[in-house]
């Protein structure tokens, strides 16, 4: 093994293993084997409410701000409720849509569009209906936006 393509199994250590990797669109990617991490990648992960207002999974946490008490407020770094934290993943996010939702939940980028006519043909984003989740592999939560079709959908995420 050389080339510099080579790591340390643990910090210490001399022993060295051959790394890999893959071409992608955004650089190379190295190739792993996922071993879990020892904690959440955010300190508490409060259920937001989505409205049909385009918001950031940020800008949700942030509407929050009133249901959470002094302790979990200071856990994610908000001191006032005009501060809107700032939220990041070490892999990306789990979301799910609660069971006793009565609608809709699209997600996207801030273009998402939550259908307007009552069909799904001017709609744009990614649906989460009642109960089901999606595992996505965006780390910033200021680069998730949420609209929902009917008014107040509850979701629960996990920073992982």
């Amino acid at each position: 093994m050389s080339g510099g393509n080579e790591v340390t199994v643990n910090p210490g250590s001399n022993q060295l293993h051959q790394v890999g990797g893959t071409d992608n669109k955004e650089g190379v990617a190295m190739l792993v084997a996922d071993s879990g991490r020892k904690n959440f990648a955010a300190p508490l992960h409060p259920v937001v409410t989505v409205t049909a207002t385009v918001s950031s999974l940020n800008e949700l946490v942030k509407a929050q701000f009133s249901n959470l008490t002094d302790a979990k407020r200071s856990a994610l770094g908000m001191s006032a409720s005009d501060f809107t934290p700032s939220i990041y993943a070490s892999r990306g996010f789990l979301l799910k849509a609660l069971a006793s939702n009565n609608g809709l939940i699209y997600l996207g980028t801030q273009h998402i569009l939550a259908e307007t006519s009552g069909t799904t043909a001017d709609a744009v984003g990614f649906v989460l209906e009642a109960g089901s989740s999606v595992f996505i592999e965006i780390t910033e939560a200021a680069n998730i936006y949420f609209q929902s079709v009917d008014g107040d959908e509850s979701l629960c995420w996990l920073a992982l």
